[in-house]
């Protein structure tokens, strides 16, 4: 009896063996894998594995249908399909050295051309190992869609800040652009002082304009991106720089003085000058900050601060606290209250010098060396080049002139002395003797 039930579960266990595995396992065959859903231009692969049997000999058809082009790459055996395979199909026999349970036939590398659904399909199989053991078959499907269409860069523009690259005393900055190439729905957009800022992927509107008011001083940047019912397109980043707005009708400060202060420093050795002041005056600009701008400015501490607020009495000055290195400086001034700011000042030359103690003054003209111009021709000293020209014209023209008396005199002379000769000829001549008559 035990022998009996024995044999009874064990037959139930073989019988639960199949109801377990799963039916791809019992698939004895070549079969393909792979298929999908996939975009125009896309590159896929199937491959054709054979399995579920020993073999060492295989043949069978593959199929293929769809909106695709195919290039097949074959296993390990001696004749192969084609390289290329459209729409139609192919036959594959082969063998291996060495029986197998499971061989990769081929891979076929498919590129969907246009929108549809396809098939590769194997069938006619036969997995022989001396005989047929396996004539299994399948199938593999696949989608082709459209591929997205994302919208392109967004090209944009501004009325208040047409170049980038400069600075305009503006308050209001307005931004414009067109629909980009694939359409758009909408748009994401972000003004900030981050160059790179990335728009959140959220709609926040569908005008083809912006505009910011109020900005205070500094740079800037609008980020936009726009999106269709494919998706996102790419950021564009638009920079502006805001700076303080000229008014003409103010007057610039005027620079008077650069002057040595109680705690002059003269440092020799370093070759750097502290302790001297700039000042000035300026006419109807209570309130208002005075700002230095001094060429070269590499030779200005970052940390010197080159602004002061300007007196009730319209007087202010700069203190140089900072060592500066000595040398020749050119300096304006531009007075500046909340986003407006004067005309700037006529430039002013200054000189810092370590010699007889130090100092620091405004240059003039008179203070400016003089280039030497004078000209020493023959051992004779000329004050510019021009004198040499009038003095060479001069001897030039003397020498032509005593020429031209010295020729006059000898041709007088010539005159004179052949009036003399004609006069001794004629007393010679006697006059009473009359001429002889000629006979008739």
């Amino acid at each position: 009896m035990m022998k009996k039930i024995v044999s009874i579960f064990t037959a139930l266990l073989f019988l639960a063996s199949f109801w377990l595995v799963p039916s791809s396992a019992l698939a004895a065959g070549a079969s393909p894998s792979g298929g999908g859903s996939y975009t125009v231009g896309t590159t896929f692969t199937v491959n054709i594995v054979a399995s579920g049997a020993t073999f060492n000999t295989f043949l069978g058809d593959i199929t293929i249908s769809g909106p695709v082009t195919a290039t097949i790459t074959k296993g390990n055996y001696s004749s192969d399909p084609s390289d290329t395979l459209g729409s139609g199909g192919k036959h594959f026999d082969g063998g291996i050295t060495s029986a197998t349970t499971s061989f990769t036939i081929a891979k076929i590398s498919l590129k969907g051309t246009a929108v549809g659904s396809g098939t590769v399909t194997v069938k006619n199989v036969n997995l022989i190992n001396n005989v047929v053991v396996a004539t299994g078959g399948g199938s593999t499907n696949f989608t082709i869609t459209r591929a997205p269409t994302v919208p392109g860069t967004v090209a944009v523009s501004s009325s208040t800040n047409p170049d980038q690259t400069q600075a305009y005393g503006v308050t209001t900055a307005q931004f414009a652009w067109t629909a980009p190439t694939n359409g758009a729905t909408g748009y994401s957009t972000v003004f900030d002082q981050a160059a790179d800022t990335t728009p959140p992927s959220t709609a926040n509107t569908t005008a083809l304009t912006a505009s910011y008011d109020n900005i205070n001083l500094g740079t800037y940047y609008f980020h936009i991106k726009a999106q269709n019912g494919d998706g996102w397109g790419p950021v564009t980043h638009y920079k502006i720089n805001i700076n303080r707005s000229t008014d003409s009708t103010l007057a610039a400060p005027k620079i008077t003085a650069v002057t040595k202060g109680s705690d002059f420093v003269n440092d020799v050795v370093a070759g750097t000058v502290k302790g001297f002041a700039i000042s000035g005056t300026s006419v109807n600009l209570t309130g208002y900050t005075v700002a230095l701008s001094i060429t070269p400015a590499a030779g200005i501490p970052t940390e010197q601060a080159l602004t002061t607020p300007i007196n009730a009495d319209g007087t202010w000055s700069v203190v140089f606290d900072q060592p500066i290195p000595v040398g020749f400086y050119k300096v304006t001034a531009a007075a500046t209250l909340d986003k407006v700011t004067t005309p700037s000042s006529d430039s002013i030359s200054f000189e810092l010098s370590v010699a007889n103690g130090g100092n620091a003054k405004i240059i003039s003209n008179d203070d400016l060396p003089k280039p030497n111009l004078t000209v020493t021709v023959a051992g004779i000293t000329f004050s510019n080049k021009n004198h040499v020209y009038w003095a060479i014209g001069a001897v030039v023209g003397f020498a032509i002139l005593v020429t031209l008396l010295a020729y006059l005199s000898r041709q007088l002379y010539k005159r004179w002395r052949k009036g003399r000769l004609n006069k001794k000829v004629d007393s010679k001549v006697d006059t009473t003797k009359k001429p002889p008559q000629k006979l008739v």
